[in-house]
């Protein structure tokens, strides 16, 4: 694992795990108040399937706290800040293409999720998402909208306790243009918590042998 940094359009410092392997590309994008760390199992099992893996800390978030040279955490943000999240996404895809990755899947969990939805419809060069815990709005993140006009491979994940992700894990499903799928577990938790008590680690990897080529 090599720890990078890259820069956003708009003067973040976005830090990130980078799992390097001549495989197709991975980034993943935790949830709300967290950080890259999250994953560090999933982004290893990833990696050791032959994925390359770009685990990376949203602006404000883990080490990702610097915009312009000034110090600037979520504490601070307006549902804007949350919005354009999505350009960390596109500063990933801009640091990928650099390595020759033309083409990566995006597993999102909770703000996350909504990120990947709204970041994943604009891009070619996403080829499938996967949906742990999403909502249909977080932080001024709206995905009713979008999902209608999301026509690429998606997988859908939450678990029924969590009864806001499950219901809007549902609607999303509904609304989904192209092929898709949907897991709901019980008592499972929230986001990358899910994969502690489930095998969401072999469904999304089966996801992802079957949608990322």
């Amino acid at each position: 694992m090599e720890k990078i940094v890259f820069n956003t359009s708009d003067g973040w410092a976005i830090a990130a795990n980078y799992y390097p392997s001549p495989g197709n590309a991975v980034v993943l994008l935790h949830k709300f108040a967290s950080d890259k760390s999250e994953y560090m199992s999933f982004a290893k099992e990833l990696n050791q399937k032959g994925y390359a893996v770009l685990a990376i800390d949203f602006r404000g978030h883990g080490e990702s706290t610097t915009r312009n040279g000034q110090k600037v955490n979520w504490q601070s943000f307006s549902n804007l800040d949350f919005i354009s999240m999505t350009k960390d996404v596109a500063g990933a895809r801009d640091w990928l293409t650099n390595k020759g990755y033309d083409s990566f899947a995006i597993v999102g969990a909770s703000i996350g999720a909504n990120t990947a939805v709204n970041y994943g419809v604009t891009d070619a060069a996403v080829k499938t998402v996967v949906l742990l815990s999403p909502g249909l709005e977080f932080k001024g993140i709206l995905t009713s909208q979008t999902i209608r006009n999301f026509t690429k491979p998606i997988f859908i994940v939450a678990s029924n306790e969590d009864t806001y992700s499950a219901r809007s894990a549902a609607i999303l499903y509904e609304n989904a243009q192209g092929k898709k799928e949907i897991k709901l577990f019980d008592n499972a938790g929230h986001g990358a918590s899910m994969f502690a008590r489930t095998d969401l680690d072999r469904l999304i990897l089966n996801w992802l042998k079957d949608n990322l080529s």
